[in-house]
């Protein structure tokens, strides 16, 4: 039925249960939709000259495990491809009752439930060569739900100056003529500055990518933002 959702999930008997740990979302703090999240973990495969590599993974948040091709929803998103975010208003793929209702932002659910994602890993050395590579359906039940600010703050990191906002309509939300965002959500940003752990993942990480982003310019690639 276009209407009606999968009874039973169906890839529930090849998830790979990631258990505890910690998934890291990082994006605006006005963001609805939390799709994506990053984790790694060491690995005991040690390279060919004894060092260390990781498994980085990218879990990204899985419809699918209750939306089947067929779904009116499925077929809304299909046409839409994406959801776009403007200072005035937001336009989603996937409608605000599914997303929260069901449980589809990483990170929506607290208390160790089990959210359901698909997963692309890499197993990288310390100097980013990819050394191995995995797709899999998963369950990831520690989310840790991080702004741009509070990873760049614990990171070191300096922004530029914010630019000016030019906009045809008034903000729907605002104070003193200053844009604010339509929606504050949520965040673990409080927590992060005392989170040992999750610093050190999230500087690795940010090592890792760093040195695959250098691989990747030297091979050619453009970079701009």
């Amino acid at each position: 039925s276009p209407t009606e959702f999968y009874p039973i999930d169906p890839h529930d008997s090849v998830r790979h249960d990631f258990g505890q740990l910690p998934v890291y979302t990082i994006d605006d703090p006005g963001a609805a939709e939390l799709d994506d999240g990053v984790s790694i973990s060491s690995c005991d495969l040690l390279t060919s000259t004894g060092g260390p590599t990781y498994w980085t993974h990218i879990h990204v948040a899985d419809p699918t495990a209750l939306l089947h091709p067929n779904h009116e929803i499925s077929q809304v998103a299909r046409r839409r491809n994406h959801s776009e975010y403007f200072p005035e208003q937001k336009w989603s793929m996937l409608p605000a009752w599914f997303m929260t209702g069901k449980g589809m932002s990483l990170g929506s659910k607290i208390g160790g439930v089990e959210e359901k994602t698909l997963t692309f890993s890499m197993r990288l050395d310390d100097e980013a060569n990819v050394l191995e590579t995995k797709v899999q359906v998963g369950i990831v039940r520690n989310v840790k739900r991080l702004t741009y600010g509070a990873v760049d703050k614990v990171l070191g990191y300096i922004p530029p100056t914010a630019g000016h906002l030019i906009t045809l309509n008034k903000p729907l939300s605002s104070s003193n003529g200053k844009y604010q965002p339509l929606m504050q959500r949520m965040t673990d940003d409080k927590d992060l500055l005392v989170d040992t752990k999750a610093v050190a993942d999230l500087s690795t990480l940010h090592r890792l990518s760093a040195a695959l982003e250098r691989k990747r310019a030297e091979g050619g690639a453009l970079f701009w933002s």
